[in-house]
C-alpha cells in the first residue's frame, strides 16, 4: 500500500491502516531516538506510540494536508519534538521522581510529608482510570500486560500510551499545585 493511500484512507476517519504506519516505521524511529537523543527503549516506544497518535490527530485535524516528503520524515519530526518535550519534562519534574515510588502507605524519611500528601491528593484528583493506572503500575508493581488484562486495554503498547499521559497529566497537576500552594 503507498502512503499516499494510506494518508486517504485515514484522512477519511479510518484507523485500520494507522498500524501499517505503525510497524513500517517503529523499528527505524525507535532506534534512531535511542542513538541520537539517549532516549531508553521503554521512552521510545513511549514516544514513538505518541508521535503515531499525533501524526494521526495532525491528518484527522488538516494540520498534515498532504504527503509531501514521506509519513516517515513527518514522524520522525513529531518523534523528535516529543522526545525533546520528554527530556524538558524529566528536567523539570524530578520533583515527582522519588515519591512515584513510594508505597502507597509509606512515608519516606527523606521525603517530606507534605510531598506525599500533594502526589496523594493530585492522584485523587486525578480520577480513573489514571488513578487506577498509575496505582497499579507505581506502586503495585504491575507490568504492562497484568494492566493491559486487569483494565481491558486492547494491548500493553495502548496500556503503556495510556500511562504516559496519565503521568503527563499528573505531572502538569502536582506543579499547578505546586504552584498554588507557594503563589
Amino acid at each position: 500500500m503507498t502512503e499516499q493511500e494510506i494518508f486517504e484512507s485515514l484522512k477519511s476517519g479510518s484507523i485500520e491502516n494507522l498500524g501499517i504506519v505503525y510497524e513500517r516505521y517503529r523499528d527505524d524511529c525507535m532506534n534512531w531516538l535511542i542513538r541520537k537523543y539517549s532516549c531508553t527503549e521503554d521512552n521510545a516506544r513511549e514516544v514513538y506510540q505518541v508521535s503515531v497518535i499525533t501524526l494521526y490527530e495532525n491528518i484527522i485535524r488538516n494540520k498534515f494536508t498532504e504527503v509531501r516528503s514521506s509519513f516517515k520524515t513527518y514522524l520522525f519530526s513529531i518523534a523528535k519534538n516529543k522526545c525533546m518535550e520528554l527530556h524538558r519534562a524529566n528536567k523539570r519534574n524530578t520533583d515527582l521522581g522519588p515519591l512515584m515510588h513510594l508505597t502507597w502507605d509509606d512515608v519516606n524519611e527523606n521525603i517530606p510529608e507534605e510531598q506525599v500528601m500533594i502526589l496523594r491528593y493530585c492522584l485523587d484528583k486525578l480520577g480513573d482510570p489514571c488513578n487506577t493506572l498509575l496505582k497499579k503500575f507505581y506502586y503495585e508493581q504491575c507490568n504492562m500486560v497484568e494492566i493491559c488484562e486487569e483494565m481491558g486495554y486492547k494491548n500493553p503498547e495502548s496500556a503503556r500510551n495510556q500511562k504516559y499521559k496519565c503521568l503527563q497529566r499528573l505531572r502538569k497537576l502536582y506543579r499547578d499545585t505546586i504552584v498554588a500552594r507557594t503563589g
